[in-house]
């Protein structure tokens, strides 16, 4: 048995607005610590550069910059990033100083703290999520 999905008009347009969405939330960065798929790792893991896991990591991150967690990747773990970028699973609470996205592959199952947030069509958050006030925002009482 096989299964397709069939393409509709406005597919390639949604698509194209997440890329450029994405290059404006997230700089294009060039990761130079990999993870690769098999490695497992228990701990507490530092990274002062960008870092794309796409094994299975379970203990605690702080990542300076960057953290993409691959389509393969699987993490269970407390983060504490500059930004995250989820394609495969995350079970645990964020706290990114910058933006968090969720692909259209990825599912973060925990709470998150963040400057901003989006999730593609596809991609799966449960939790509660909190941003950051902006500047402008701060002042105002509700």
């Amino acid at each position: 048995m096989a299964f397709w999905k069939a393409g509709f008009a406005g597919d390639e347009e949604e698509k194209s607005l997440e890329v450029s969405i994405m290059k404006e939330v997230i700089p294009s960065k060039q990761v130079k610590t990999v993870f690769a798929e098999g490695a497992f790792v228990e701990g507490k893991l530092a990274f002062e550069t960008d870092v794309q896991i796409d094994g299975h990591v379970r203990g605690s991150i702080t990542a300076h910059n960057l953290l993409v967690v691959g389509k393969n990747g699987k993490l269970e773990a407390e983060l504490d990033v500059g930004d995250l970028i989820v394609e495969g699973l995350v079970l645990g609470r964020v706290k990114a100083k910058g933006h968090v996205h969720i692909a259209s592959t990825g599912k973060l199952l925990g709470d998150i703290s963040c400057g901003s947030f989006s999730v593609e069509r596809g991609g799966f958050f449960r939790g509660e999520c909190v941003m950051e006030l902006p500047e402008e925002l701060k002042n105002i009482s509700a």
